[in-house]
């Protein structure tokens, strides 16, 4: 098995590094990672590599294919042909971009004593483990340096001992444009903001100065992020922005988890500091009401859709291990905001399980520890209703999603039976979707909502009608 991923991760990784090492000083760095990547698929990779994008957009996976570089830039370049002006003339405000769940680049320093294979470095510095790429082939090392570990006793999440990580790039775009890198060229199905950042960036925005990004541990929950200190952090970043730009108010720009995420923040926020600092929120994808995707990601696992030739890439048993303690997964499970309690999402030879059955399930999986994150998190979602500040909720709709999950024999470690009948983006149901719609009736400020039809949850984030139209707002 480890020398079929090796296989996998070399085919992948071999071309981009020899390109960097030969072209490098001479060539351009967004050439330079398109023809590896174009000479792979000519190789007879391509079937693989298209059905693995498919399946990244229909899990829980943040990542964005990127298989042709040259034309990210292109809805960037239709937006200003159909207005007939040049970027120079445009009234660009800030923008700060929130990814989803998995969407943002983490770092991790390495100090261990012990490891869980001889094979696993104890001492490195710095260096980008989620979504490392070369992480794959050492999957042991990767998901123990990656656990998380809930302490019921003081309510803090910790790290395997002798693990540190951090957000990468906080501030800068590094962290939310692609998720790894290899001598600093982006690694084409680790994007997450590419596309965006491109168009952005076509238009008259530079990076690190009116366009950052605000990546976060999307392991913690709300809650524990604003304990350590992330929101204030957000918050000096939002102010430095604002600042930075002529006391412009800044838009917030958030995929999925993103949208919950920036939505607690502004609930620890005055109205004052709202009006002053905050232009528009610009939610895509939001799961207000969480996602059974994440429900599935807990009970057996999920692959991101990272599969080749019918491979693993990442053992979802492994993330499972991840996902059983991470407080910013189980607060994305569907809660009843918005389900009824009545309404069932697993099933098994033994019972039923509705929304208000998740400790039970928890402890029937035995996983205890899973039900004991869960009843701090559970209110999360529900607590925090309007934004309180102009809203343009984005989403798209009309795409087979998942809603209903069936173990036949009670194992939950087998992936199970599937009902995708929803109509949803691929990945959250359309209630919790549609959810914003009633911010208009809850806040004063003005909220509009943009349905996009058959674009799927992370298909959204690079489809050239919602950055057109992302770009309409930023723009004046």
């Amino acid at each position: 098995m480890k020398s079929v991923l090796l296989f996998i991760v070399a085919s992948l990784l071999a071309p981009q590094i020899f390109a960097a090492l030969v072209k490098a000083p001479h060539t351009n760095a967004d050439k330079i990672a398109l023809s590896p990547f174009e000479e792979l698929l000519q190789k007879g990779g391509q079937e693989a590599l298209d059905e693995m994008c498919s399946q990244m957009d229909k899990n829980m996976s943040p990542l964005v294919c990127v298989k042709d570089r040259e034309s990210m830039s292109q809805p960037g370049k239709d937006f200003l042909a159909k207005l007939s002006k040049s970027k120079e003339s445009l009234n660009l405000d800030p923008v700060v971009l929130l990814p989803g769940l998995g969407g943002s680049g983490l770092e991790a320093r390495i100090k261990k004593q012990s490891s869980p294979s001889w094979y696993c470095f104890k001492n490195l510095n710095w260096f980008r483990i989620w979504f490392g790429v070369n992480e794959i082939i050492a999957q042991p090392c990767w998901m123990d340096n990656l656990a998380i570990i809930y302490d019921p006793a003081t309510g803090e999440y910790n790290n395997t001992e002798g693990v540190d990580l951090q957000p990468a790039d906080f501030g800068g775009v590094g962290g939310v444009a692609y998720l790894d890198y290899v001598f600093g060229i982006p690694i084409p199905f680790t994007g997450v903001f590419d596309t965006m950042i491109k168009s952005l960036e076509e238009v008259g925005y530079d990076a690190g100065v009116n366009l950052v990004g605000a990546p976060y541990d999307w392991r913690y929950p709300a809650t524990y992020a604003n304990k350590i200190g992330w929101y204030k952090q957000l918050k000096r970043l939002i102010e430095d922005t604002y600042e930075k730009n002529g006391n412009k108010s800044v838009h917030i720009v958030t995929h999925s988890m993103g949208g919950p995420t920036a939505n607690y923040f502004f609930s620890l926020q005055s109205d004052q500091w709202l009006s002053t600092y905050i232009k528009s929120f610009i939610p895509i994808a939001a799961p207000w009401s969480g996602a059974p995707k994440a429900l599935r990601a807990i009970v057996s696992g999920d692959n991101f859709g990272l599969s080749f030739l019918n491979i693993d890439i990442v053992s979802r048993l492994k993330f499972r291990t991840v996902a059983r303690q991470a407080g910013g997964v189980i607060e994305l499970i569907p809660n009843s905001l918005l389900w009824s309690p009545n309404t069932v999402f697993v099933s098994s030879n033994q019972r039923n399980y509705t929304v208000s059955d998740w400790v039970d399930l928890f402890n029937d999986m035995g996983s205890p520890i899973t039900a004991t994150v869960y009843q701090t998190v559970d209110s999360i979602l529900s607590d925090v209703t309007t934004p309180n500040v102009p809203t343009h909720c984005i989403y798209g709709y009309g795409v087979n999603t998942e809603i209903f999950y069936t173990y036949p024999d009670g194992n939950f470690d087998e992936n199970p039976i599937i009902d995708d009948t929803d109509l949803g983006d691929g990945t959250v149901p359309l209630k919790s979707l549609q959810e914003c719609q009633k911010f208009g009736n809850m806040q004063k400020q003005p909220v509009d909502v943009k349905e996009v039809q058959l674009v799927g949850h992370t298909e959204i984030i690079k489809d050239s009608e919602v950055i057109q139209y992302l770009l309409s707002i930023v723009t004046n």
